[in-house]
This record gives C-alpha cells, sequence and structure tokens, in this order.
C-alpha cells in the first residue's frame, strides 16, 4: 500500500494542472508506472484477504481492522479509475471478472466501513514504523474514510457530521508548517513512512487539512458558505497562503492544489472543476480517470478500458 500510494501522489502531483502537462495526453493504458500502481493495490488486497481468511478460522477478531484497510484500498483504486475489479475473497489469478461500476464499489466500501466503525476504538492513529501499529486502525480512520466516500457519493449532508466530529474530538489540529509539507504531526490522520529515510517526512494517505477542506466542501454544498469560509480561512492562516474567497468551490481547489493533497483530483473531479479550474479541454475530461492498464486488459478479457483512451 504504501508503494502503490506514494507513486499515485507523486503521478498525482506531476499532473494535478493542465500547465504542468508534460504532454496531451499524460497517461497511457500501456504505461508502465500506470500498471504498477494497479498491480501494488491489489498485491495488497490480495495479502490483506489472505490475513483476512486466516483470521475468521481461528481467532476472528480482526475482520473490522482489516476490513478498514481493504475500504482504504478500494477507495484509491476507485478515486483513480472508477469502476474496478472488486473481490473479497482471494481468487485463482487466471479467472477472469468484469469491473464493478464506481457506484457499487462505493457503496461496498461504505456497507465496509459503517460496519467496521462499531467496532473500532477513539484513539489517535498517525503514520507507523511497523506492521503491528499499522493493523490497529483507529475510528478516526474509518470515520475520514467513510466521509470522503460519501463525499465522492454526493452526499454531502451524510459525510459532513463525520468530518465536524473528527474535527471537534481534538485528536488532530492544523500546524503552522510549509503547504506541502507532510510530516507525522498532529494534522497525520493516516501516513506511510518511505523506506529508507531519515526525515520525518511521510507519505500522506488521510491528512487534517482534507478534513477541514472537505468540510468547508460539504458545508458550501449544504448552505452554510460563512462558516465554509472560516475554514477556508483557517487553512490559509496555518499556511500561509491566499486564495481568492468569491468563488468558494475554486478556492478549495485551490488549496488542495497548493498543499499537495492526496484528496485533490477526488475533489476536482465530483466538483466538476476539470475544465474551469485544472484547465482541461471538454474533450480532455475523461483524463481525470486514468487509463485501465493493459496488463490488466490483456490477461483479463472481460475487463473493459475507460473511455477515451
Amino acid at each position: 500500500m504504501r508503494d502503490a500510494m506514494s507513486d499515485q501522489l507523486r503521478l498525482q502531483n506531476d499532473y494535478s494542472h493542465q500547465e504542468n502537462f508534460k504532454k496531451p495526453v499524460p497517461f497511457q493504458p500501456y504505461d508502465y508506472e500506470i500498471g504498477n500502481i494497479w498491480s501494488r493495490y491489489y498485491t495488497a488486497i490480495n495479502q490483506w484477504l489472505m490475513i483476512k481468511e486466516i483470521d475468521a478460522k481461528q481467532l476472528n477478531c480482526y475482520q473490522s481492522f482489516i476490513d478498514t484497510h481493504l475500504a482504504l484500498a478500494y477507495y484509491q483504486l476507485s478515486s483513480r479509475w472508477g469502476g474496478v475489479l472488486f473481490i473479497m475473497q482471494r481468487i485463482d489469478p487466471t479467472i477472469s471478472l468484469p469491473r464493478t461500476d464506481e457506484a457499487e464499489v462505493l457503496s461496498r466500501i461504505e456497507n465496509m466501513l459503517f460496519g467496521a466503525m462499531r467496532d473500532l476504538d477513539e484513539h489517535r492513529y498517525d503514520a507507523f514504523q511497523d506492521a503491528n501499529s499499522m493493523l490497529f486502525v483507529s475510528k478516526d480512520v474509518a470515520k475520514t474514510l467513510l466521509a470522503f466516500v460519501y463525499c465522492n457519493q454526493k452526499k454531502f449532508d451524510k459525510a459532513l457530521p463525520l468530518l465536524e466530529e473528527v474535527i471537534r474530538r481534538g485528536n488532530y489540529h492544523l500546524e503552522y508548517t510549509e503547504a506541502a509539507e507532510y510530516q507525522n504531526n498532529a494534522e497525520c490522520i493516516l501516513g506511510y513512512y518511505p523506506e529508507i529515510s531519515s526525515t520525518p517526512k511521510i507519505f500522506p494517505c488521510l491528512d487534517y487539512k482534507d478534513v477541514v477542506l472537505t468540510a468547508a466542501e460539504c458545508l458550501y454544498h449544504t448552505g452554510n458558505t460563512p462558516k465554509a469560509k472560516e475554514y477556508i480561512k483557517q487553512v490559509c492562516e496555518h499556511k500561509n497562503l491566499t486564495v481568492d474567497q468569491s468563488d468558494v468551490l475554486k478556492a478549495i481547489a485551490s488549496l488542495h492544489y497548493q498543499i499537495s493533497s492526496p484528496s485533490y483530483m477526488n475533489f476536482i473531479r465530483r466538483n466538476e472543476l476539470g475544465e474551469s479550474f485544472m484547465g482541461l479541454s471538454h474533450d480532455n475530461l475523461y483524463q481525470l480517470l486514468w487509463p485501465i492498464p493493459s496488463s490488466e486488459l490483456n490477461c483479463n478479457p472481460q475487463m473493459t478500458q475507460n473511455p477515451g483512451y
């Protein structure tokens, strides 16, 4: 998961605005990195499914933790590819399966997280350094992830109470740090350390800045623009940034962009800002999703390519 997330964030940050594009079509189905990220997510999923199967036969006490990690992997996959292969038991890799459409993927993730939250504890969970601490996710992780899923479903009224609860509990807070700097600090809800690193930097996955900005988005969509602007102001103050708040959604988009947010592309896609903010032409909006890797299409005849590729 760490390697998949780090590569995904790097590619996303390289192509977060039209002016960054080195070529008209940033990604192709045959690109090695696209296939590698896809493969790494499914490798992680299969590993979690193996652990889930073993636990179910023995202690059967880790299912909610494992389901949260699986939900995270599928959320990341659906964020970049839309409809994906959704499997919840290990299968022979030679078996061909159709993709599950994005709405159904998100619905299944929602159900997994809703069930998992009943068994998870309220405690601080941030970047981890060993396998043991990695497993035991907190309720904040599931709660934040569920809120992000609701936003991708455009259920902003359901997402807002979850985000406000994370904010209100006070386990995390904004830091006065560089805008695009991610460390294992009070902003980190879930992150991954680089494999070899002597710095405190991490690969962000779930971040408190995203929680505040996503709460602002939900407030805007539910009719509370003044409070949305308060949250925007908080992020600007702590990160020494300025934005034009005459258009609230574009102000939030600008902050996601400036802080290199892991949620940036999700925000752009669900708020239909590919043209007006990212600078994509109408004909190139398909690029908001990545192409299904050729490697998957070649070994799975039932898989279909995303439109435009």
